[in-house]
């Protein structure tokens, strides 16, 4: 039991730096077509790398503690 709840929070953190890098492509965008400002984008992208090196951290981790096992 405790190894598919492994398998589906790492599922959940994948999906989850995925929809990351989907937001940050939409910032892009945004800003691209002056939806957004420079300095609302810079902030989000701040955000959004501190927020990718936790999630990315996490599922390396992860990924460790399998291969250890």
């Amino acid at each position: 039991m405790q190894e598919l709840r492994s398998k589906v929070h790492k599922n959940f953190l994948e999906i989850s730096y995925g929809s990351l890098k989907e937001s940050k492509y939409l910032l892009h965008f945004s800003l691209a077509e002056n939806y957004i400002s420079k300095n609302d984008y810079e902030e989000a992208i701040i955000l959004a790398e501190e927020i990718g090196a936790m999630l990315y951290g996490i599922i390396r981790n992860m990924k460790l503690e399998t291969w250890n096992m």
